[in-house]
């Protein structure tokens, strides 16, 4: 089972997600903020993570240059609000698989996590 650490410090966008994904057979942890999320990644093994640009303390971009430093091979999409082009090319040339803007449609969300976890389709 492919394991998904959700980065928002909003929780009903959290839970949001985890409803969307819940029958795409995957398992959820959740994270506040940056700094919460690095400390998970040190403790647990993540085959993905969706994670918030703006976030309290350190930044989703900061936490994205973080973890592609300490955990090379997990896959990243970024969710933000903001449909900033500059935010978007910044954290695909920092190693994004993609990126989503809020609100996320269901079915692009399920698409693109399937895509990026190499998951067929059911």
């Amino acid at each position: 089972m492919k394991k998904v650490l959700i980065v928002d410090d909003a929780v009903f966008q959290r839970h949001l997600i985890k409803e969307i994904l819940q029958d795409q057979g995957l398992e959820f942890m959740e994270a506040a903020s940056g700094e919460a999320a690095l400390e998970k990644l040190k403790n647990f093994e993540f085959d993905l993570v969706l994670l918030d640009v703006t976030l309290p303390g350190k930044n989703g971009i900061e936490t994205l240059t973080e973890i592609r430093k300490t955990h090379p091979s997990v896959k990243v999409i970024m969710v933000t609000a903001q449909s900033q082009k500059s935010i978007m090319m910044q954290a695909v040339k920092l190693g994004a698989e993609d990126y989503l803007i809020k609100p996320v449609r269901s079915d692009r969300l399920i698409f693109t996590v399937r895509k990026v976890l190499g998951l067929k389709e059911n």
